[in-house]
């Protein structure tokens, strides 16, 4: 369970996002599939739905790995 919710409901409660903001998050995404990608998964559905953001910590997680091979 993560206290948050997905990009896409951040997007579309506050509209765009700043640039700073965009990039801590796209830098934790892209943190998050080079671990996926040395353990050998490909996520294969990369979008903001797919990005949860915890409220407590402002971490970005990828979830949905369900296409993942």
């Amino acid at each position: 369970f993560i206290d948050g919710e997905s990009l896409a409901e951040r997007l579309h409660r506050t509209g765009r996002l700043s640039s700073d903001e965009a990039l801590v998050i796209m830098q934790q995404v892209l943190l998050g599939l080079g671990a996926a990608h040395r353990q050998g998964f490909v996520h294969r559905d990369i979008k903001p739905a797919n990005i949860l953001l915890d409220r407590q910590n402002g971490s970005a997680l990828l979830t949905d790995f369900g296409l993942a091979c």
